[in-house]
C-alpha cells in the first residue's frame, strides 16, 4: 500500500496522534512503491500552484439571491416569446395574434404533458393571470401586482414549463487555440487573444455561469462585466479588464465555461499537454 494511516508491520510505533501519522513507503522498496512516493511527494511539492487555481476570488454580494423588478421584466418578456415559440411548435407556424387570444383560444389545444389530466388546465389559468400583471408592467400600472420576488417565482415558474428542451449548440471553434502559457491561460476569441491569471479565470468562470453572474464582488483578479445589449436577449456582451469585449450567446457561454473547467481541471491534476513555454 502506498499511503496509509496505519502502522506498518515491523515498524516502529509513531506516538504522534492517529491522524497525523503518515507513512510513506521506501524509496529502496521496489519500482511501483518508489514511484508512487515520489508521485505524492510531487504533488505535495506542487500545491502551492493548484491553490491559485482553487482560490475563490469572489463574493456574493449582500442580497444577490433576492430578485429585482429588472429580473421581472425580463421574466415578462420571455413570457410573451415562449408562448408564441411554443404555440410554433406545436402547430408548425408563428401565430401573429395578440397574446390574449393566444393564451385563451389556441394554447389549450396544445397540453405539454396529456397524460396529466389536470396539469395543463392549471397552468393555462396561470397563463390568463401572468398576461394580465404583464399588460400592468407594460403599461406601468402596478397598483394591483404581487410582491416583486412573488411575481418573479410565477413568471420564472411558467416560462420553464413552455421552455422547449434542446440541446446546447454552441460551437468550440471560436475560442481556438487555448492553452496555458506557463501559469496563465491564452485564449483566443474572434482573433483577440485573452491572458487570464488564475483570479481572471475564477472572475471569469463566476460571470459566465447565470446563477451567479452580475452578483459578485471580486476580490482579486481583473474586473469582468457582463451586460445584454441585445434587444432579443439572445445574447450576452462580455467585458474583461484591459481587453476588448467579445459577445456570447448564451449557448456559447456555456461552451466557453465547459471549456475552461475542463482545462483547469486537468491542469489541477498535472496535464501538460496544452502547456507551451
Amino acid at each position: 500500500m502506498a499511503f496509509t494511516i496505519e502502522k506498518p508491520h515491523n515498524q516502529p510505533v509513531n506516538r504522534r496522534p492517529k491522524a497525523y501519522r503518515v507513512w510513506f513507503p521506501s524509496l529502496r522498496s521496489g519500482p511501483v512503491t518508489s514511484t508512487l512516493g515520489i508521485f505524492m511527494l510531487s504533488r505535495l511539492f506542487s500545491k502551492k500552484k493548484r491553490i491559485g487555481l482553487m482560490e475563490r476570488t469572489y463574493r456574493e454580494l449582500p442580497g444577490y439571491s433576492v430578485p429585482t423588478v429588472d429580473d421581472v421584466r425580463f421574466q415578462v418578456l420571455e413570457f410573451e416569446k415562449l408562448v408564441k415559440n411554443y404555440i410554433q411548435t406545436r402547430a408548425g407556424e408563428l401565430p401573429n395574434e395578440p397574446l390574449g387570444k393566444l393564451i385563451n383560444e389556441v394554447l389549450p389545444a396544445y397540453p405539454r404533458y396529456p397524460e396529466l389530466e389536470d396539469h395543463w388546465p392549471t397552468f393555462v389559468e396561470e397563463a390568463k393571470l401572468l398576461r394580465k400583471y404583464r399588460n400592468s408592467i407594460v403599461h406601468s400600472d402596478f397598483g394591483d401586482l404581487p410582491e416583486v420576488s412573488e411575481l418573479y417565482r410565477r413568471f420564472k415558474k411558467a416560462n420553464q414549463t413552455l421552455l422547449p428542451f434542446k440541446i446546447c449548440s454552441g460551437d468550440r471553434s471560436r475560442f481556438k487555440p487555448i492553452c496555458w502559457k506557463g501559469e496563465t491561460l491564452e485564449i483566443k476569441i474572434d482573433q483577440e487573444i485573452y491572458t487570464l491569471d488564475h483570479p481572471d479565470i475564477n472572475n471569469l468562470l463566476s460571470e459566465l455561469d447565470p446563477s451567479s453572474r452580475g452578483r459578485v464582488h471580486f476580490c482579486k483578479g481583473r474586473l469582468v462585466a457582463s451586460k445584454v445589449m441585445d434587444y432579443f436577449y439572445e445574447k450576452i456582451t462580455y467585458f474583461i479588464e484591459d481587453h476588448p469585449p467579445f459577445e456570447l450567446s448564451h449557448d456559447e457561454a456555456m461552451v466557453l465555461e465547459d471549456v475552461i473547467q475542463g482545462l483547469v481541471g486537468r491542469r489541477l491534476y498535472g496535464d501538460k499537454t496544452l502547456t507551451r513555454p
